[in-house]
């Protein structure tokens, strides 16, 4: 993996719940509505596509490049062409009144994630996990630095079967790793969790400390 190849952890740990967001996002997405060629609303369609194909590349400069005044202005620019064809489009064809798109997903720097958790309080913490094939990878961000930590994947049995001993488990992957940065935490302090797709069953409040 990059993190075991030397990289940035929080970097990669962003990319990672970036990955997550963009997944979620097309989930969520209803489809782009489709309409005859030659119609006045199939030609709309076709500027919000390319509108869109415009603003995402202005987005992912802008990862890397989070301070840019061209690129800022030029992503303002951006989304006001875009919401002005969409409302454009919406009018000219209900259908299109319900759409959802999963661009709007904002995706996130390092830089803005740690402003975000600021705004939360100066204690706040974030817990997460990927899983991948083979194994499952567990990350805590805090007011200090990030912890990364990899195990093998829990057992199926253990997420359908909630008893103490499969909780415990669990606790080895998802808490263990993190616990002396847990314990440093005070009363009215947020823990925020994004557990993989694959984990959302699972009862972090139980997890045993």
């Amino acid at each position: 993996s990059t993190v075991e190849s030397g990289a940035d952890s929080t970097r990669a740990v962003i990319a990672l719940e970036n990955l997550k967001a963009a997944t979620t996002a097309a989930a969520l997405a209803t489809g782009f509505p489709i309409r005859p060629s030659g119609d006045r609303a199939s030609d709309l369609a076709r500027q919000v596509d390319e509108a869109v194909a415009a603003r995402e590349k202005v987005r992912l400069d802008l990862i890397w490049s989070q301070d840019d005044k061209e690129l800022l202005e030029a992503l303002s620019q951006a989304n006001a062409r875009l919401s002005q064809l969409r409302v454009s489009l919406s009018l000219r064809d209900p259908g299109f009144a319900e759409w959802v798109d999963a661009t709007d997903v904002q995706l996130s720097g390092a830089e803005a994630f740690y402003k975000r958790l600021a705004r939360l309080g100066a204690g706040t913490r974030f817990l997460g996990a990927f899983a991948e094939p083979e194994s499952l990878w567990t990350y805590m961000i805090g007011p200090n630095e990030t912890l990364l930590s990899r195990h093998p994947l829990p057992d199926p049995e253990d997420l359908q079967v909630l008893n103490e001993a499969g909780l415990e488990r669990l606790a080895a992957s998802f808490i263990e790793p993190f616990k002396e940065e847990l314990k440093l935490m005070e009363p009215g302090e947020r823990l925020l969790v994004s557990p993989d797709f694959s984990l959302f069953g699972i009862p972090f409040a139980a997890l045993p400390l």
